[in-house]
């Protein structure tokens, strides 16, 4: 069995990598509408007052 030590880099090392994964790359026009489309409800045209 492995020590706890290298079984916390290891899943350490697994979730940096799978979370990097979703950042980067950039979206196709067609990505970009279909997100839109998607998220128009909350998606607002006039942005709240400062205080």
């Amino acid at each position: 069995m492995m020590p706890p030590k290298v079984v916390a880099v290891l899943l350490l090392l697994l979730s940096v990598s799978i979370s990097l994964h979703h950042a980067t790359g950039e979206c196709t026009e067609t990505q970009k509408e279909a997100i839109i489309e998607n998220c128009k409800v909350y998606i607002r045209k006039v942005a709240p007052p400062h205080i």
